[in-house]
């Protein structure tokens, strides 16, 4: 189940949809910290996995806490 996306959130990845279906193949998501990139990122990968788009992801992050924040919230999200 989806969580509930704030607005910027929803925002983010409507133009991400927008984008993918416009025939796109890379995007950069740039919010500010505790703006829910992490969540934006995993409804990305969901729905993009969901259609068929793509089977995985690798997500690259730039210390053990914030790749410990995407593992956490990954095996949170299901």
């Amino acid at each position: 189940m989806a969580p509930t996306l704030r607005r910027h959130q929803a925002l983010a990845l409507d133009a991400l949809d927008r984008h993918w279906r416009e025939g796109g193949s890379r995007a950069w998501v740039v919010l500010p910290p505790g703006a829910g990139k992490t969540l934006v990122g995993l409804e990305t990968v969901r729905r993009r996995c969901a259609e068929g788009a793509v089977g995985r992801a690798v997500v690259l992050g730039p210390n053990t806490a914030i790749q410990g924040q995407w593992l956490a919230q990954a095996t949170a999200y299901g």
